[in-house]
């Protein structure tokens, strides 16, 4: 089975964009690659000028006990004549980054405050109120003592500690990492703490989010990342599902001026899905969630040309994970926009470097020169890294990736990905979770070592 991410503070979706059906081929790998027939006719762009096969066999060498080869008929290109080289610098994330992102989400006249873990205001307060008034309205119609009585004790809660809400502590130099403000009159959280770096928006409290959709009698709503397949889906996609009133474009044009207000202006759709909740009725969860889609969860990425570097995560990666605890990773920045009729509901904004400015051509290698260079490599690359038996990748493709250079600096560079899946019908261009990666510079054959 695929591996699937589930989030609930965090919201992530997947979307189909592209579906891939492969089967592996069996057997063994000789040291000689051996490919499929003659291509005959020379094909276009780079898979003819760089000479790349449909289907390959190749065993790499001296890797002790373990055999690592490759093995695929599924080798994928750009349909272009050349690929760059995009030079980044990297973000640093100092009280003025903090407040030139918060000012450019909030109503500044509506106060930007410190979020402290737990403090609101009377106004904050009051929007709590109104939503336990409505969780107890609902158990009184479901006629639930049980949850009625434990919805009593909370609203009565928030009308105590309204009667003793103090003001909030402004924003000020913007020296902590959490704040809290008003996007359209709603109360969010803004946090810029995140493991892969960047930030993260989303409705505060957690619960708001039931206000935030266009569902009835709901008073808990979670962003679900199960994602569907076939009939269903293409109905979600093309809105016969959906409950959102605004069409896919239209979210698509408002989360780009999101992005543009905050100053990302180099990224552009990677991938854009319904958004699913998973919608209850009581925060008790005595009851069978309801699946809504309202909305799109867009994926925005940093391209070259129109081309998006490999987007993917490294957490069951054996060999990046050698302490034996399972580390979290992604192989480039991404900004994901969760967006219905009432605006922004979640962002997970990884915006870890900005352009420069400068970029380069590049030449790449020829795809038996590359595999000879990479050969000569594999060896040393795996030697000092954890693999319990034999790799085989199973997928290849010709995109970008970030590297951090030796100067410090970053560039999004052409490179081979080469993956080992277990379930080759890749239906998410942004959700593929390998259980072995290799990352090859295309210019000079080289495995990059994942930081």
């Amino acid at each position: 089975m695929r591996k699937v991410r589930y989030k609930t503070a965090r919201y992530r979706t997947g979307v189909i964009l592209v579906i891939l059906v492969c089967t592996m081929l069996c057997g063994c790998g000789e040291k000689k690659a051996i490919y499929d027939a003659a291509l005959g006719e020379k094909e276009s762009g780079l898979k003819g000028s760089l000479s790349v096969p449909n289907v390959v066999s190749y065993t790499f060498d001296g890797n002790g006990d373990n055999t690592i080869s490759l093995n695929t008929e599924n080798i994928i290109v750009p349909e272009t004549d050349s690929m760059k080289t995009v030079y980044y610098e990297e973000v640093t994330v100092d009280n003025a980054y903090k407040q030139q992102i918060a000012e450019h989400i909030f109503e500044k006249d509506k106060g930007i405050y410190v979020y402290d873990g737990s403090s609101m205001s009377e106004d904050m307060l009051a929007e709590m109120e109104a939503y336990y008034q409505k969780c107890i309205d609902i158990a009184m119609q479901q006629n639930d003592t049980n949850a009625l009585s434990m919805y009593n004790d909370m609203f009565a809660e928030i009308i105590e500690k309204k009667a003793s809400a103090k003001e909030l502590e402004a924003a000020g130099n913007y020296d902590v990492d959490v704040y809290i403000g008003y996007i359209n009159g709603r109360l969010f959280l803004l946090d810029f703490t995140l493991q892969n770096g960047g930030f993260e928006l989303k409705r505060y409290a957690e619960e708001l989010n039931a206000e935030m959709l266009s569902v009835e009698n709901v008073t808990y709503a979670i962003a679900h990342t199960q994602y569907g397949e076939g009939v269903e889906q293409d109905l979600v996609q093309t809105n016969d599902l959906n409950v959102a009133t605004l069409g896919k474009e239209e979210m698509v044009a408002q989360a780009e001026d999101f992005l543009k207000r905050i100053g990302i202006t180099d990224a552009e759709v990677v991938e854009t899905a319904a958004s699913e909740w998973l919608c209850y009725d009581l925060v008790l969860g005595q009851n069978e969630p309801k699946t809504v889609y309202d909305g799109y969860y867009i994926t925005f990425a940093d391209t070259v040309d129109g081309y998006s570097p490999y987007i993917g995560y490294f957490d069951f990666v054996e060999s990046l994970n050698e302490s034996g605890e399972r580390k979290e990773g992604l192989t480039t920045q991404t900004y994901e926009v969760n967006i219905n009729d009432n605006g922004i509901i979640g962002v997970v904004c990884h915006d870890n470097y900005r352009r420069t400015g400068k970029v380069e051509d590049t030449k790449l290698l020829a795809w038996d020169d590359m595999l000879t260079v990479a050969n000569d490599n594999i060896k040393n690359y795996y030697s000092n890294k954890k693999i319990s038996g034999n790799i085989t990748f199973n997928y290849v493709e010709l995109s970008y990736y970030m590297e951090k250079l030796k100067d410090g600096s970053y560039a999004l560079k052409p490179v081979w990905v080469f993956l080992s899946l277990d379930d080759m019908l890749i239906t998410y261009h942004s959700d593929v979770y390998p259980n072995e990666l290799l990352i090859i510079d295309a210019e000079n054959g080289t495995p990059i070592d994942i930081k």
